[in-house]
């Protein structure tokens, strides 16, 4: 079953969802043609997005079949408001469903992961401007979020139905995720935003990338800055809220992490356990940060102390992206040593797995709500969605 609120998988005990806490009883059956049947054995592919060349139809390819892809006309059910899917789930849970892939070009392009729909990330052709609601059926694009330049950084609202995304144009838009339609533009940066991040209760957004190093805090609604943060000497990579809301931590070029107070700006720690610029972290369930460096180390340390709990040494080269698993249980990482995203246990930094199916390096990755699949894109410009039971 689908919890009807956020998309994730419930477990058949379930009262509540393990994600959001919305009530078992509103759960709706997963589609038929869904996710359930792209399941696979460990590390095989569950489908590939494979390099573009602008301005031509593009295949996506599986290990069943290949789909083409087509600018559809709006649907008419999508034009009456209608709120809710074939397959019966709502659109804000289909919509949490929908992985959002940050491109150049100036174009964000999203695809379905129960239907494993895909679409395009690259320059598009097309003359009309506006964003395309598009048919949620297995192969076709949802819609197209035009932007002024190329993106660099998005992130999904917690709840409800928004997006914010940043990138070289030193802005970060907000966007209603169902029509694309965009809701505001903030304006507080000087230079290119290279991450963003909403706050657990959707109201706040963090972001950054500015040269001197500034991180930003300001309302999500109306763009009012709250925080202004400016305890790094250099280019901030990644910053992320921790679960209560109360703090962010942020990674800099500056080979440190800082964790700090969300609402006064105060630093309450500093982690300085790498010997390079830290390029990504992520905060686990249960108060541990992974960050990812330079220095070719994720380095599992507490958020409450700053005190190190391993470093994981299985990377070649500069590790770029890190991700928990959603039982705090392992952590799959990823960077510059060439086709490898790695997994391995987060307690123990045994190495379990290695995923080999991309061509070059891996630039980011992230785990499914239910633990049971991987996306990772690279350099090889691919978005490959592949097993891990």
């Amino acid at each position: 079953m689908l919890c009807s609120n956020c998309g994730a998988i419930l477990a058949d005990e379930a009262s509540t969802c393990w994600r959001c806490g919305w009530p078992r009883n509103f759960a709706v059956s997963p589609p038929v043609s869904g996710y359930e049947e792209h399941l696979r054995p460990r590390g095989q592919q569950v489908l590939v997005q494979p390099q573009t060349v602008p301005g031509q139809p593009q295949v996506w390819q599986s290990n069943a079949s290949s789909v083409q892809l087509q600018r559809p006309t709006v649907p008419s059910s999508l034009n009456q408001g209608q709120t809710r899917s074939r397959s019966g789930i709502s659109r804000r849970a289909m919509m949490r469903g929908i992985l959002a892939l940050a491109a150049v070009g100036g174009v964000v392009g999203l695809y379905e992961l129960y239907r494993g729909a895909r679409s395009s990330f690259s320059s598009s052709s097309s003359s009309d401007p506006s964003p395309v609601a598009q048919s949620l059926v297995k192969g076709n694009t949802v819609y197209t979020h035009y932007t002024s330049a190329p993106v660099e950084t998005l992130a999904w609202a917690p709840y409800g139905i928004r997006i914010a995304s940043g990138g070289y144009d030193a802005t970060v838009q907000v966007w209603d995720a169902t029509t694309g339609g965009n809701l505001f533009s903030y304006t507080g940066h000087v230079d290119f935003v290279n991450t963003v991040a909403w706050s657990p209760n959707s109201v706040h957004i963090v972001s950054a990338g500015d040269m001197d190093g500034n991180v930003q805090v300001w309302d999500a609604t109306t763009g009012t800055r709250l925080v202004t943060y400016q305890g790094h000497s250099a280019q901030v990579n990644a910053a992320m809220w921790s679960l209560d809301g109360k703090r962010i931590a942020s990674a800099s070029n500056d080979k440190s992490v800082q964790v700090w107070d969300s609402t006064t700006g105060k630093r309450l720690l500093t982690y300085r356990g790498h010997t390079d610029q830290v390029n990504a972290l992520v905060w686990s369930l249960d108060e541990r940060i992974a960050s990812g460096s330079q220095d070719k180390t994720v380095q599992v340390w507490n958020a409450s102390n700053g005190g190190n709990v391993l470093v994981y040494r299985g990377h070649s080269g500069s590790v770029e992206a890190v991700s928990w698993s959603p039982d705090s249980r392992w952590i799959v990482s990823a960077g510059n040593d060439t086709d490898v995203v790695q997994i391995w246990d987060a307690t123990t930094g045994k190495h379990l797995y290695t995923y080999q199916g991309h061509a070059v390096n891996v630039f980011t990755v992230g785990w499914s709500p239910d633990g049971r699949l991987i996306a990772s894109g690279g350099e090889d410009a691919s978005v490959q969605v592949w097993a891990v039971t």
